[in-house]
C-alpha cells in the first residue's frame, strides 16, 4: 500500500495531519532552495556581464588613447620630417624604385591613319541653301588623320630617381615638383603607376586601359 493509504488508515488524526504537515514544509524547503540557488545564478550573471562590460569600456578607451597617439605621431611627422616620413614619401612618389630595377611599364602606343572621311584632305564639302561649301571635317576636326591609341607592355630599366623636397620654416617639408622616375631611353618622367615589378600586373592594367578606350569610341 501506498504511504497515502497509510495515512487515511491512521486511527489518530492529528498524527496524519502532522505528518501531511512535516512532509508539506520539507517540500516547500526544498522549492525554496532551488529558487535561491536560481536567483543565485541570475545575480551571478549579472555581475560577470557587469565586470565584461567595464573592462570593454576601458579597452574601447584605451584603443581610443593609441589611436590619438597615432594621430599626435602622424602630426609630428608632418611638421619634423624625420626618417620614417621621408622613407614614406620616397615611396609615394616614386614606388620604391631605385636606378638599375627592371621594370614593366604600361604605355600608349600611337598609330596615326588617313581620316576615313576627308582622307587627309582635312575638308569636307556640305550644302548651305542650296550651294556647296567647304567646311572643316567634322571627323578629324580638320587634321585629315585619325590618331588612336592601344596600351602596351613594355621592359624597362629604371636609369634614375629625382626627389626634390623644399624644407621651410619650422622644419616643415614639402615636395618641390614631381618629376621623379625615369627610365632608360626616355628623356620624360614616368608615373610610378604604371611601372610594376611583374608582367601579369601591367598587362592586367593595359588590358583595362584598352577596354576604357573601347566603350568610349
Amino acid at each position: 500500500m501506498d504511504a497515502y493509504g497509510d495515512l487515511i488508515r491512521l486511527k489518530d488524526p492529528a498524527k496524519a495531519n502532522q505528518i501531511i504537515k512535516s512532509a508539506k514544509d520539507a517540500l516547500c524547503s526544498l522549492l525554496d532552495q532551488e529558487v535561491y540557488d536560481a536567483l543565485d545564478e541570475i545575480n551571478n550573471a549579472e555581475k560577470q556581464l557587469e565586470d565584461l562590460n567595464f573592462q570593454i569600456s576601458m579597452a574601447n578607451s584605451k584603443l581610443e588613447e593609441i589611436r590619438q597617439q597615432i594621430k599626435k605621431e602622424e602630426e609630428y611627422d608632418r611638421t619634423n620630417a624625420p626618417k620614417e616620413f621621408l622613407r614614406r614619401i620616397v615611396t609615394q612618389y616614386t614606388g620604391d624604385y631605385a636606378p638599375g630595377d627592371k621594370v614593366f611599364r604600361v604605355k600608349p602606343h600611337y598609330t596615326v591613319e588617313d581620316c576615313p572621311t576627308c582622307h587627309r584632305k582635312k575638308q569636307v564639302t556640305a550644302t548651305f541653301n542650296g550651294e556647296e561649301i567647304k567646311v572643316s571635317c567634322p571627323e578629324c576636326q580638320g587634321t585629315g588623320t585619325k590618331r588612336t591609341v592601344e596600351y602596351i607592355v613594355d621592359q624597362d630599366i629604371i636609369s634614375s630617381v629625382h626627389l626634390k623636397l623644399c624644407f621651410g620654416s619650422e622644419s616643415r617639408v614639402g615636395l618641390w615638383n614631381d618629376d621623379c622616375v625615369f627610365v632608360v631611353g626616355s628623356e620624360y618622367k614616368v608615373d610610378p603607376k604604371y611601372l610594376f615589378r611583374d608582367r601579369e600586373a601591367a598587362e592586367a592594367i593595359a588590358r583595362e586601359l584598352n577596354e576604357k578606350n573601347e566603350e568610349q569610341q
